[in-house]
């Protein structure tokens, strides 16, 4: 399908729904009106239901696809399918949005097997993102994980995350690191879906019970097709509209 025509005919969540009743309504959330984009920086983000680390050397045009590509797969996906009850379909059109423009993958889910009595959710994301790096550990990354913790319950922008990773035991969320390299974009993807015994508002920094937690986990590494993404670059924020910033919001690392 022409990539064009693939962006203007999906249909994505009602900006009104995006903050679940569970945190509060869409307008307890301040919007803001720009990003705060620095150029080949190294710099965070919470992107709903999603965190994303910039390593030093991504440009601000990548960093501004980047975080508008993952936005609109997320909103498409939670329009057409549950994110908490469907999680395989979720995850299947969540792929397909971002294989039409531009960013071709998909994710193969495993069980996650802890090996002893806790599962630390941070330490399992971690392990799916170093593996992808082969075997080496971003700082940038921890940093982030770290700023999103250290945030108040009452903060914008985790009340973004932590509205749209979650519903009552169950929760569904990615993490990226965005790697720029001779002007080739790299993302190291990775995509955590768990339900548990308890609802637990800070799950990321959680340590459950093995027995009474199923976690599944996945990751990939994808790369940006420049020619793809070129035609829709525009649509896709046509598309996005107010959400391009409202739900998005800068970390501080």
């Amino acid at each position: 399908m022409n990539p064009i025509h693939y962006v203007r005919q999906l249909e994505i969540e009602e900006p009104s729904r995006l903050i679940s009743k569970e945190f509060g309504s869409a307008d307890d959330i301040v919007p803001q009106n720009q990003l705060e984009l620095k150029d080949k920086q190294q710099s965070a983000f919470v992107n709903a239901g999603s965190l994303v680390t910039f390593e030093a050397g991504v440009s601000t045009q990548h960093q501004e696809d980047f975080l508008n590509s993952i936005l609109l797969a997320q909103l498409a996906a939670d329009k057409k399918f549950s994110r908490y009850n469907q999680v395989v379909d979720w995850y299947k059109f969540y792929s397909d949005v971002l294989t039409n423009i531009g960013w071709p993958g998909n994710f193969e889910f495993t069980e996650y097997d802890s090996g002893g009595a806790q599962v630390e959710v941070d330490k399992v994301v971690i392990q799916i993102l170093t593996a992808l790096a082969g075997g080496v550990a971003s700082a940038a990354l921890l940093a982030t994980i770290k700023a999103l913790g250290d945030l108040p319950g009452d903060d914008r922008k985790f009340l973004i995350f932590s509205s749209r990773s979650q519903h009552l035991e169950s929760a569904n969320f990615q993490i990226s690191r965005v790697i720029e390299t001779n002007g080739v974009l790299q993302v190291r993807l990775g995509a955590v879906y768990f339900k548990s015994d308890k609802r637990q508002v800070r799950f990321l920094w959680f340590s459950f019970d093995s027995s009474k937690i199923k976690l599944y986990k996945g990751g990939q590494n994808i790369l940006l097709v420049e020619d793809t993404y070129n035609k829709v670059r525009g649509v896709i924020k046509e598309k996005l509209g107010d959400n391009a910033t409202n739900f998005i919001g800068n970390l501080s690392i």
